[in-house]
């Protein structure tokens, strides 16, 4: 940061801001539904195609015309949802309903609960809306649709020094697998985007010089 600020001639607030900008994007990148095959966009259609295939482990809509009992989508996806990860267990369904044998439920009831499960992708990079509304960060719409209360960010500055600390706090990040190992990538990718320009900018400097 000290390295880049004198080749920018700024602040190191400022070369932080940018960093912390860089940070939030690259970490909403790369959070789940996201894979090395689907981010932005292509991240949400997964997310959405991961709901509908598991509601269709356990759940299937009731012949038109039947009249039931049907049961609760929401009750049956509760005993196979794993509460950690939000997935349907694989394990508990082997053990219960089967292909063929699912919760019958009526269809307009089942179409408005998958509507309603699927509005639920993006709560986990949510995490850091809070943090991108404050640098100025904009985040896709099924990002930030959830609002800034599941994180916080707190920017310090005592003279020189200053510190820009961001968290998540949906309350399953923790439980998130490998997700720790994400969000070290988009710091240290940071840390390496920095050096490279503060590299290239005192290179371009020397040659500015009339050194070789």
């Amino acid at each position: 940061m000290k390295r880049l600020a004198h080749e920018h001639k700024q602040t190191p607030k400022k070369v932080c801001e940018v960093a912390a900008k860089g940070f939030v994007r690259d970490v909403v990148k790369w959070t789940p539904p996201a894979s090395k095959g689907a981010t932005g966009s292509d991240a949400r259609k997964q997310g959405e195609v991961s709901v509908s295939v598991d509601l269709a482990k356990i759940l299937t809509a009731a012949s038109p015309g039947s009249h039931g009992p049907f049961e609760s989508p929401a009750d049956v996806h509760a005993r196979f949802r794993n509460p950690r990860t939000g997935r349907v267990n694989r394990s508990l369904v082997k053990g219960g309903y089967r292909k063929g044998n699912k919760a019958q439920v009526d269809a307009a009831t089942l179409a408005a609960y998958k509507k309603k499960i699927i509005a639920h992708v993006g709560l986990l990079a949510s995490g850091w809306n809070a943090a991108a509304e404050k640098l100025g960060v904009k985040l896709p719409a099924w990002v930030r649709r959830h609002g800034t209360g599941h994180g916080s960010v707190q920017v310090k500055t005592d003279g020189f020094n200053i510190s820009i600390t961001v968290n998540n706090e949906v309350k399953f990040v923790g439980d998130v697998k490998d997700y720790d190992r994400r969000v070290e990538w988009a710091f240290k990718n940071q840390i390496r985007k920095m050096d490279r320009e503060a590299d290239f900018l005192m290179r371009k400097a020397i040659r500015a010089a009339g050194f070789p």
